[in-house]
Parts: C-alpha cells; structure tokens; sequence
C-alpha cells in the first residue's frame, strides 16, 4: 500500500475494492494462498463475484473461509448475470 500511496496527491484518501472470483476461489488458495490472503487483508472492500455461478452453500462457505480470518471485512455479493457493476456499490466503497 505503501508503494501506492507514494504516488497519490498528498492526501488523497485511496481505498481497495478486491474482487473475489467464487468459480476459482478454492484453487487460488491452494495454489497463491499468501497472494490471495494478502489482496483480503488490504482490501477495503470485498466483491465476491458469480456467484450466481456457484450454490448458495458454496457462496457461503467461502465467506465463512474469508471471515475466519477477517471477521470484520464487509463482503457484497455480486451476479454476472444481473447489469450490476462496481459503480453500484460507490457510496459503501467511499464510507467503508
């Protein structure tokens, strides 16, 4: 983050939305565990992503898996099959 900010405007207020892909999430742990725990942790907000791919018990078990280790991070769950984007979600981006 650090790294980020050293270009931003002084002051300039940044927060990280992390998307979270629910058709890949068990294989990306396995395979970039400490990548994918990292982009969690700094992640401001958290977007899980298809989740109209995947069961609502699968959707459920992977926010379990987020919130044993980040009980505190707000995740929204996204459908790829609804015309929603990001930009729905701007004003809980900017108040946390």
């Amino acid at each position: 983050m650090q790294d980020i900010l050293k270009f931003a405007p002084e002051g300039m207020d940044l927060k990280i939305i992390t998307l979270i892909d629910v058709t890949r999430w068990f294989i990306l742990k396995q395979v970039i565990g400490e990548l994918l725990f990292n982009q969690i942790k700094t992640g401001d907000l958290l977007i899980m992503n298809k989740i109209d791919s995947a069961s609502e018990q699968e959707v459920q078990n992977i926010i379990n898996d987020i919130q044993a280790d980040f009980p505190d991070k707000k995740v929204i769950k996204m459908a790829t099959d609804k015309e929603e984007s990001i930009m729905a979600h701007y004003e809980e981006v900017l108040n946390g």
